[in-house]
């Protein structure tokens, strides 16, 4: 959002020191503090009961301050963590690693996990834990893995289940966390681990962790020494792992005629800012051939919303937003400003997205505040302002790929890149018809459709949902027959697909055949009942002859 506080670097990267010669915090210490969240947080926060009722956060509040004289000081903090967690959404939080009091003492393990496609694994290590790099995770704190996610995803905050995907694993390496959740004794984390057909397990101390580098790209830059699974492998390191721990910088792929961007966080660099990097990044693409540009914020955390207009609006003016040409790399660490971003891209451009689903939603709440509590240390952020996609809000929970490419560990121990995989050998249809369309010839757009999707080579490609999007193209330039057939085409193709029958409803309908627009809502009831934008529009028809009539 608008202020310069990164999620995910607040989540990974900077851990407190513990005090050890602090005092324990009494009950009433505690007390204090819960008092003071419980009379902050709804005031500060933009609508803090939006997701959850007021009556059932207060009995909460409640239950936890008649328990803090029978708790740990760990079960406590994760009870504070369990009540911001509930007011449901990710930049409202209180994660362990943000607290400037070094009363807060919380630590983390010499290694990192991530959770991959195929399951969780043990990314990266310090040199002493080489022997668990590369491991699966079947077990933490003496439950399976599973068991674990659904404990520690209670007290994360999240926008979605991809926040809970990036987030959970890191908090599995938090011991105080998992002595809050029952699972372990508070100084170390154990985990249940699978490597080369065997299992074992691992006790890992926790150490204070320095500060180092900062945007989601930081979640895969690691202290100086570490063994990282996929250098350790031997293979080519990927494009997108080459400098994730710098804010923006790009590459010239000549072959494929490929200009790629990773943009890692929405923040000025002292030496150039956001604005003077995307005019080069354009003069670049002006005075070169490029085929493909693609911008991949699938590290990008954040940060200020403002600095993103030169990306939108530079875009534009270079001539990259068609269809086809204008490829989108996000993931679960896409989050606030970056996500705004993904809404103005989906709003002014053409972008095909490609990867894993944002960890933000569209439309969410923002622009944090800190609440420092006053006896533990310890730090709650408080979202001050809701973001609405558009102008309203928008019900998605996040954003999805048009192109899914899950990153598996084998992918990533071996340098594959799933995303820019894909990116490589996109077929586009709308490259194939564009004369076509260009000619405003339907005979011409139907022949050139039919043998792109016939082609062999053309398997895998999004035929279904780019040929919607060409036909909305062509209607809203008000090119009715040409969206028809292209409408027309799609709904033969894949019959089943509500909303190739929806389109091909609106189609007809801006083409004034109510007859066969009917005949397609009808359809659409048929293979989804009780789909809401069918029955209005069986209405809107049914007035419409009405009229008609009269």
């Amino acid at each position: 959002m608008r202020e310069l506080r990164f999620f995910v670097a607040a989540l990974v990267l900077v851990a407190a020191q513990r005090a050890a010669a602090a005092p324990p915090l009494s009950a009433d210490g505690w007390r204090e503090d819960l008092k003071t969240l419980a009379e902050r947080l709804p005031r500060i926060h933009a609508d803090a009961f939006h997701a959850v009722p007021r009556e059932e956060w207060e009995r909460e509040i409640a239950e936890l301050d008649r328990s803090i004289p029978t708790m740990t000081p760990d079960a406590i903090a994760v009870g504070f963590m369990r009540l911001v967690a509930r007011i449901g959404d990710g930049h409202t939080s209180m994660n362990p690693f943000f607290a400037g009091d070094a009363k807060a003492g919380f630590h983390t393990v010499g290694a990192r996990l991530y959770a991959f496609s195929d399951g969780i694994y043990v990314r990266a290590a310090a040199p002493d834990h080489r022997e668990i790099v590369g491991a699966k995770v079947v077990g933490v704190g003496g439950v399976p893995v599973d068991e674990a996610f659904r404990r520690v995803a209670e007290v994360v905050s999240h926008d979605n289940e991809e926040g809970l995907r990036l987030v959970v694993p890191m908090y599995f390496g938090v011991p105080e966390i998992l002595a809050g959740l029952g699972l372990g004794d508070g100084r170390t984390a154990k985990w249940e681990l699978e490597k080369d057909g065997r299992r074992f397990s691992a006790e890992l101390p926790g150490a204070s962790s320095p500060a180092h580098g900062h945007g989601g790209g930081s979640v895969f830059v690691d202290p100086p020494g570490w063994i990282d699974a996929s250098s350790a492998s031997g293979k080519a390191t990927p494009l997108w792992l080459k400098n994730p721990g710098d804010l923006y910088w790009m590459e010239y792929l000549g072959g494929p005629r490929v200009l790629y961007v990773q943009y890692n966080g929405v923040a000025d660099r002292p030496d150039e800012s956001i604005a003077a990097f995307f005019a080069r990044v354009f003069r670049f693409a002006g005075e070169h051939p490029v085929d493909r540009f693609v911008l991949d914020i699938r590290l990008n955390s954040g940060g200020n919303n403002f600095l993103n207009a030169p990306v939108v609006a530079g875009i534009l003016r270079a001539h990259l937003d068609e269809r086809g040409k204008l490829f989108v790399v996000i993931g679960r660490s896409t989050f606030s400003a970056a996500q705004n971003l993904v809404n103005d891209l989906s709003r002014f451009a053409r972008p095909t997205f490609v990867g894993e689903p944002t960890g933000s939603r569209p439309s969410q709440y923002g622009d944090h505040e800190a609440i420092v509590l006053p006896r533990s240390g310890l730090t709650v952020m408080a979202s001050t302002m809701y973001w609405p996609d558009r102008t309203k809000p928008d019900p998605r929970l996040w954003t999805a790929p048009r192109l899914p490419a899950p990153l598996s560990f084998a992918d990533y121990r071996s340098g594959v890149d799933p995303a820019m995989e894909s990116i490589i050998r996109y077929r586009s249809i709308a490259e194939a018809v564009r004369p076509a369309l260009d000619a405003g010839d339907a005979a011409a757009l139907e022949k050139s459709w039919r043998a792109f999707a016939a082609d062999p080579a053309s398997a895998g490609a999004p035929i279904e949902n780019e040929t919607n999007d060409l036909g909305y193209d062509e209607l809203r330039e008000g090119h009715s027959a040409l969206a028809l057939t292209l409408f027309r085409l799609n709904a033969e193709r894949h019959p089943k697909s509500p909303n190739a029958q929806d389109s091909l409803g609106e189609g007809y309908l801006a083409a004034g055949d109510l007859v066969r627009a009917r005949e397609c809502y009808r359809n659409v009831l048929a293979l989804e009942p009780g789909d809401a934008n069918a029955q209005r529009m069986l209405r809107v028809i049914d007035e419409r002859a009405g009229e008609a009539r009269r």
